[in-house]
């Protein structure tokens, strides 16, 4: 926001979201309550520019679709106003693709269904088939662009683009396989956003009575933003449930995998550390992994688990949950052995060294360099 007023400066700035002609959200600044940036970056002639923030994403009040914003910046003796259109977009996320354990011959078609959140009408799909074929989902003109995370990954969508067919809440297609063994890479974004969610699906095609296992997270965070949060002083396990369906043979192979992402662009990558990690847990080949307190530094991880059959190790199923280590709590100790009690005369002396006996769990010893804040209560009876 930028004030132009020279004679004084503003006192309050208004902030209003409408839809239409209602106001869905307004929220009113004083000065202090926002950033002078020219002030931080040293300018000093000219309009001076305000910073407002507004937290959309945890507000229930906005849905996706079209806003007015509107910005009132005033004081007694002046007033002005601005307004401009925004489109409020969420970003897609939990990208899942299933065939309802649905097995058909080769030369067949084979449907499936894909399901996210946050899905609209402004919603891309890409597949990616293993017999090197694309197709795109959505609006025949703005899926023509990919996302940023998906153009060094991906040409462009193949022409002509279909539009969504729907099953209830989820995206039908259909494709037909000369193979009997297959498996597709799904990517969906809003159009409007520069992040994607994906996922990968293999599948046979056969009727020989061995379908694809189901696997299911007990605590499932398939989205990186909103991953499980774990303490580095503390122990921990991810398990899943797996339901089979061969007949033939319930003999399989499971394994887990551990990534390390960025969280700036939500990309997941192995590392060496990891691998060499994972080739030590004998709970890595379990359908439970365990992870030790202090393995994992600071950071966020993908943990991926693949289940396969023995008797045809094509048929197998996968999928990931996302896990955030953060450092742990510091466990306050005035005096030496964390003693919690003490008795002490009046014409005693008595020192609180926290700095010294406190406990860093994530550490060996406590860095009393870094910015801690200590309070102290005390309750001291009075005497007659």
């Amino acid at each position: 926001v930028t004030w132009t007023n020279p004679s004084a400066v503003p006192e309050l700035f208004d902030v209003l979201f409408k839809n239409t002609s209602n106001i869905i959200f307004s929220q009113t600044f004083t000065i202090s309550q926002v950033t002078n940036v020219s002030e931080i970056v040293g300018i000093t002639t000219g309009s001076p520019l305000y910073r407002l923030v507004i937290d959309l994403e945890s507000n229930s009040l906005f849905k996706d679709g079209l806003y007015i914003v509107e910005v009132r910046t005033r004081n007694p003796s002046y007033t002005a106003t601005y307004s401009l259109d925004i489109f409020i977009l969420s970003m897609i996320a939990g990208l899942n693709i299933n065939d309802k354990n649905i097995v058909v011959s080769m030369n067949v078609p084979k449907t499936f269904l894909a399901q996210y959140q946050n899905f609209s009408s402004l919603s891309c799909l890409y597949i990616q088939y293993s017999d090197n074929i694309n197709e795109c989902y959505g609006d025949s003109t703005s899926c023509l662009s990919l996302p940023s995370d998906l153009l060094s990954i991906l040409p462009t969508c193949p022409l002509p683009i279909p539009a969504f067919t729907y099953d209830n809440s989820s995206i039908l297609f259909t494709r037909t396989f000369n193979r009997s063994y297959a498996w597709l890479y799904a990517y969906a974004w809003n159009h409007m956003t520069s992040i994607s969610s994906k996922d990968f699906f293999s599948f046979p095609l056969s009727s020989d009575g061995c379908n694809l296992p189901i696997v299911q997270f007990d605590i499932y965070n398939p989205v990186i933003r909103w991953a499980r949060r774990i303490q580095r002083s503390q122990a921990f396990s991810i398990a899943v449930q797996i339901i089979f369906n061969c007949s033939r043979s319930l003999n399989n192979t499971k394994q887990w995998n551990i990534l390390e992402c960025n969280t700036d662009t939500e990309r997941c990558y192995q590392t060496q550390t990891l691998n060499q990690l994972i080739s030590q847990l004998s709970s890595a080949n379990t359908s439970e992994i365990y992870i030790k307190s202090q393995i994992l530094p600071i950071g966020t991880y993908l943990f991926n688990f693949t289940v396969s059959m023995n008797l045809q190790t094509d048929i197998l199923a996968s999928d990931y949950t996302y896990i955030k280590i953060i450092p742990s709590d510091i466990r306050v100790n005035l005096l030496v052995h964390g003693t919690s009690v003490i008795t002490n005369g009046i014409a005693q002396s008595l020192l609180f060294q926290p700095g010294v006996y406190s406990i860093d769990p994530d550490s060996n010893y406590f860095n009393v360099q870094v910015n801690y804040i200590f309070f102290y209560i005390f309750n001291v009876p009075l005497h007659t």
